[in-house]
């Protein structure tokens, strides 16, 4: 995957968008615009790029046996892959294509919020390389609690900055007729999607060392 600074910034404005919407504000948070702008001074597209491909590759294997994903303990939050195993085994290489850049941008929305909200300065990643970081990060998905890092308020707006990117997938899946209860009885696609988003808010905590 290719995620440029410029991409980022086009999301990260999305979200500071977003938060205008939430504050009931008539011009966006200019603290919020000077973090989009350090950002491009700081951002290791090598490890990003590694760690987000590397996890959607997991993601949506839908060859190998068993339901279980990356860094789970259970069968609880199986990958996407081995629910909808057929859908993409009929699908064309431009939809697989698309559905991870879909889940992509989900997990984007959650790295750039946690870059514009849980520190007061844009911080300087202190990861060494993209395989040192990946393996910090992939059991801190499903083993941290995500209420450790926000309370119920900041989920709340996290939802909201994620939310054009969940929509957007819920469309993919609509289109090609996939749906989790009806597949895989007890497993709720905002909670999967929630996983994607808390992921991406981990990923950036991750590469800034304080987990």
């Amino acid at each position: 995957m290719d995620i440029t600074i410029d991409y980022l910034e086009k999301i990260a404005q999305s979200i500071i968008e977003k938060n205008q919407v939430v504050q009931q504000s008539n011009k966006p948070d200019p603290e919020l615009l000077g973090k989009a702008e350090k950002l491009r001074h700081v951002y290791k597209k090598a490890n990003v790029d590694y760690c987000i491909e590397s996890f959607i590759i997991a993601e949506v294997d839908f060859y190998t046996p068993g339901r279980r994903g990356i860094g789970r303990m259970s069968n609880a939050f199986p990958r996407f892959g081995a629910v909808f195993r057929q859908q993409l085994l009929n699908m064309s290489t431009e939809d697989i294509d698309l559905l991870k850049t879909l889940m992509q941008n989900i997990i984007l929305r959650g790295y750039l919020s946690a870059v514009l909200f849980s520190t007061e300065e844009v911080l300087q990643p202190t990861a060494e390389s993209p395989e040192s970081l990946y393996q910090k990060w992939i059991p801190a998905i499903y083993g941290v609690q995500p209420r450790s890092f926000f309370d119920n308020n900041w989920d709340a707006a996290l939802a909201v900055f994620c939310e054009p990117a969940i929509d957007q997938i819920k469309r993919f899946m609509k289109k090609h007729r996939m749906r989790f209860g009806l597949f895989m009885p007890g497993v709720k696609e905002e909670a999967v999607f929630s996983k994607y988003k808390y992921a991406g808010y981990i990923l950036r905590l991750a590469e800034t060392d304080p987990l």
